[in-house]
């Protein structure tokens, strides 16, 4: 359970903005360490700045649900209203 280890990350199923990233492993690690991570991080973070100066209000509008694989814990869906 990658990131979601109590052991190492108190309240590891919980969402927080301000946890330090130090030691996650969703890019991989050592050797087989993403060659995109960079990329795939500056992309997320454009989109979220350019999204949050365009909408004035994110509103979730139901449930949160999750896909639960071998390999990747990650939402299917996550319904929200977007108003500008």
């Amino acid at each position: 359970s990658a990131n979601r280890d109590e052991a190492a990350c108190s309240n590891a199923e919980t969402f927080e903005l301000g946890r330090a990233t130090s030691g996650g492993v969703a890019f991989g690690h050592g050797p087989h360490f993403c060659v995109g991570a960079g990329l795939a991080r500056l992309e997320a973070k454009l989109m979220l700045e350019a999204m949050v100066r365009r909408f004035a209000r994110f509103e979730l509008t139901g449930p949160i649900t999750w896909n639960h694989t071998l390999t990747v814990r990650a939402p299917a869906s996550v319904p929200v209203a977007v108003h500008r």
